[in-house]
Formats: structure tokens, C-alpha cells, sequence
């Protein structure tokens, strides 16, 4: 009795806390064979121009970018459609272990795709990804060129192959470096343990990838950089409400999706070359956002996927973007008010 107290109790709190801008949000389902994933339908400012988001981690849900300022923000502009991929956040039914593929999220997204068409026939559609998103965004977009009037991503994870073979050595030099400097004993002891950690791991790998989030995370903060769990915790309550049953396991679903995927061999994909999904095919304007203290997916792994773009000759109304002192959330950094204005330029642009 007094955990089904504490447990309504607890609910109570979540309700109570839960902002306007969540209300005003819609949900509804996609099904794809067996599985149904939710699209969550942001602001209705505009719909002659449209966003379709593909969110990041793998894993992870886009109920997370619904809360954040920047999105709100940028769906009193444009219509935002977030959805989750199959295996993360508010996906239901059954996805087998062999589905989570690129090549089937590719096909998801289309599903999705073909229900924001059928609610609004005429609108234009632009796809936006984060990290991950971009990978599976970029994908899309290269099988779907003609549909999708422009792309924008930002950090976007178009080469896994590279980001798993450099990320570990970038890391480990900036700590060889820090520790030279003077740091309080504690600081220095979880640094030398981060140094250890990189040693012993030279190439990222589905089952240390939360590990090594944790350490950009934590050096993110340690160089005044807004990072994603600070933003966690702060919208801690909302997102309970949201997703309650995925928010409290999102680690273990991230890494069971991140170990499917490259169980499934999309561990050393790179859509600068691939032969499916290759970005030579993209001849669509797109806007390409890189920071330069990103040691999630570092900007040079995106920059070569932006330079094979129609066979390495981008259209000319593509722009690419990079913050020198943002690292892999901009939109949550100081860069966020500069991203959200050059977003839009290049929506009223294209």
C-alpha cells in the first residue's frame, strides 16, 4: 500500500510540473508490420513548410528535443514533426533484432514521411537530424531525394566507421593534456581513470559507447559547456510524464539498440562512400552544422560526408556552419540563438 502511495504520489508531482508547451503538443502512431512508432507533431505556426526531425543516440527518443527550448522555440516558426525510431523511446509492438538496420529505419521514416503528406498534402517537407539522426536522415534523404525539399544536420554521425576510430585518440589527447595542469585531487584522479579507460580502448564500440558519453559529458562540463544530462535533469519531471517507462531504462535501451546495430554490421557504415546509401546522390540544398569541440562525432567525420555531397559538388544554396566552442548539443549552448537564426534563414531560403 505504501508503494502504490508513493508511486501516485509520484505521478501527481510529474502531472503538476508538466509544462504548457507539452500540452500543446500531438501524438499519433505509424505502424510498420508489427511495430508502431509515435510521431509527435510540435506547433502548428506553419504548415506550407514543414520539419521532419530524426532524433540521435541510437536509442534514444524525441521526446527529449520536444522539451528543449530551441525546439519550442523553432516550432513557432515551423511545424516540427519528431518521431521515434523503432526499439527507442515510445516505440511499441515488436521489432525484431534484425529489423534495426538502417536500411528498415530508412523505410520507417517514409512511413512516416507518407502520414505527415497524407495530414497535409500540400506542404513542403525539410528533414533535420541530430548525431545518429543524421546518419539515418542522410539516409533517407540519398533514397528520397526528390520528396525532401532540403536537409539540416546538425553534429550529424554520416560516418560511424571514422567516429569509432578516432573519437578514442582525440579524447585521450585532450586528457593527456589537462592533466598537466593544476587540478584538485579528486579532479585529477577521475581524469587519470578517463586517461586509463582510452588507453585501454582505442576504437568505440557499442558496448563502451555509454561509458565514453559519460566522459564528453563530464569534459564538456568541465570546460562551462551546457551538456545533455544537465539538461535531463533539469526536465527530469516532464520527461517522466512523457515516456515514464522508457525514460527509466533509456540507458539499457540505448545500449541494447546501439549492440543490435552493430550486431547488424552498421558499425562501419559511411554514407561518404556508401554503395545504397552513398551522399553523392543528395543534389538538394542542405545545411550542415559541425562544432568544433565535438568529441562525440567529430567534425571532420561529418565534413567528409558534406564534401561527397552530388558527387562532391554540394548545390550551391548548401551551407556548412561550425562553432568553434560548441561541442555536440549546440542547442543547448550559447550557440543555440546563432543556430536558430541561421535554421530559419535557410528555411525562408529554400
Amino acid at each position: 500500500m505504501k508503494k502504490l502511495m508513493l508511486l501516485s504520489l509520484v505521478l501527481a508531482l510529474n502531472f503538476c510540473s508538466l509544462s504548457s508547451d507539452s500540452k500543446e503538443r500531438e501524438v499519433y502512431y505509424v505502424r510498420i508490420g508489427d511495430a508502431y512508432l509515435p510521431v509527435y507533431t510540435l506547433g502548428m505556426a506553419d504548415t506550407e513548410k514543414v520539419i521532419l526531425f530524426v532524433h540521435g543516440g541510437p536509442g534514444l527518443s524525441s521526446v527529449f528535443y520536444t522539451h528543449m527550448p530551441f525546439f519550442q522555440k523553432l516550432s513557432k516558426e515551423y511545424t516540427i514533426f519528431f518521431w521515434d525510431q523503432r526499439g527507442a523511446g515510445g516505440s511499441r509492438g515488436h521489432s525484431d533484432k534484425s529489423s534495426i538496420t538502417i536500411n528498415q529505419f530508412v523505410k520507417d521514416m517514409d512511413v512516416v514521411y507518407n502520414s505527415i503528406k497524407a495530414k497535409l498534402p500540400n506542404t513542403k517537407i525539410y528533414v533535420m537530424g541530430h548525431s545518429y539522426g543524421g546518419m539515418v536522415g542522410g539516409a533517407y534523404v540519398t533514397q528520397y531525394n526528390d520528396k525532401v525539399e532540403a536537409s539540416m544536420f546538425i553534429e550529424p554521425a554520416f560516418n560511424v566507421q571514422q567516429i569509432n576510430q578516432i573519437a578514442s585518440d582525440l579524447m585521450l589527447n585532450n586528457i593527456i593534456e589537462y592533466l598537466t595542469k593544476p587540478l584538485d585531487k579528486k579532479e585529477e584522479k577521475y581524469w587519470r581513470e578517463a586517461k586509463l579507460f582510452y588507453e585501454n580502448h582505442k576504437k568505440i564500440n557499442a558496448h563502451i559507447y555509454i561509458t565514453h558519453a559519460k566522459y564528453v559529458d563530464a569534459w564538456d562540463k568541465a570546460h562551462g559547456r551546457g551538456q545533455m544530462s544537465e539538461y535531463l535533469k533539469s526536465h527530469f519531471w516532464d520527461l517522466m510524464v512523457d515516456n515514464i517507462l522508457e525514460d527509466l531504462s533509456v540507458l539499457i535501451q540505448l545500449q541494447e539498440v546501439l549492440i543490435q546495430l552493430e550486431d547488424n554490421g552498421e558499425n562501419e557504415r559511411n554514407l561518404s562512400t556508401d554503395p545504397v546509401f552513398g551522399l553523392t546522390k543528395i543534389t538538394r540544398p542542405m545545411l550542415l552544422v559541425t562544432s568544433e569541440q565535438d568529441y562525440m562525432v567529430p567534425p571532420q567525420t561529418s565534413i567528409d560526408g558534406y564534401n561527397h555531397l552530388n558527387g562532391g559538388v554540394p548545390n550551391p544554396k548548401s551551407e556548412h556552419i561550425s562553432y568553434p566552442n560548441a561541442s555536440h548539443n549546440p542547442f543547448l549552448q550559447p550557440a543555440k540563438d546563432d543556430l536558430f537564426d541561421k535554421v530559419t534563414n535557410f528555411m525562408h531560403n529554400n
